[in-house]
């Protein structure tokens, strides 16, 4: 057991330790031929508030034209995920959507009532 509780403690401080750090995403809309597209900065994400600002202060001032560097279509699939025991559940829920166990487990059992999911699967490998 002292293995799962050094990895309870290490991720509680962790969590406490987190500092969050502002960022900034600037996007628009076009209308192309009727149909809104969503754009993007290339860059990805600002880190400083001022140069956000001013970015998006040269988008305000009256963007007509834009140039299309690049036009990806592809096609993709996904395979469906390997069955999770009770462990994996309550680790994925942590880490994927930041919820506790108690509430993980409040919420599959939500779920297996309602017949989406079946009976957890159990440690016994």
């Amino acid at each position: 057991q002292f293995p799962t509780l050094w990895f309870c403690v290490k991720r509680h401080c962790d969590i406490e330790a987190f500092v969050p750090v502002p960022f900034w995403r600037l996007g628009a809309t076009m209308q192309l031929e009727g149909v809104s597209v969503p754009c993007h900065l290339v860059g990805g994400e600002l880190w400083d508030g001022a140069a956000a600002q001013a970015k998006a202060d040269v988008l305000r001032a009256g963007l007509q034209q834009g140039t299309v560097h690049a036009v990806r279509k592809w096609r993709s699939s996904m395979a469906r995920p390997l069955p999770l025991n009770t462990v994996s559940m309550l680790r994925m829920a942590s880490d994927e959507l930041r919820i506790g166990p108690g509430q993980a487990m409040h919420l599959a059992e939500q779920l297996y009532l309602e017949g989406v999911l079946s009976y957890p699967r159990t440690e016994t490998d």
